[in-house]
């Protein structure tokens, strides 16, 4: 996903407390709220506050199966997760990635 264009940096705690909040929400939501609805969520109130951040897809084999997971990364920073996400999963280039 793009990242909203200009807007003034803001602090990492701002993100990561934008990231809480939004955990907060999907924990309490009446359905469960995987990582992708998640991670746009986040990454569209980041960007109403200014905050340019992606939304990155990974993926990685478990037991033989493919498994994936989103998350939303500010500055190269993944935020709102509980461990390095780049040491469980290998992050799929976007377009205009990796040119």
């Amino acid at each position: 996903m793009a990242e909203p264009a200009g807007g003034p940096p803001v602090a990492a705690v701002d993100a990561d407390a934008i990231a809480r909040a939004v955990a907060s929400a999907a924990n309490h939501h009446l359905w469960p709220m995987r990582c992708l609805p998640r991670s746009i969520a986040l990454r569209r109130m980041l960007a109403g506050h200014g905050v340019a951040a992606r939304v990155r897809i990974g993926v990685r084999r478990e037991a033989g199966v493919l498994a994936a997971h989103a998350w939303v990364e500010v500055a190269g920073r993944a935020i709102g997760e509980p461990e390095p996400v780049e040491e469980r999963f290998v992050a799929m280039l976007g377009s205009g990635e990796g040119r």
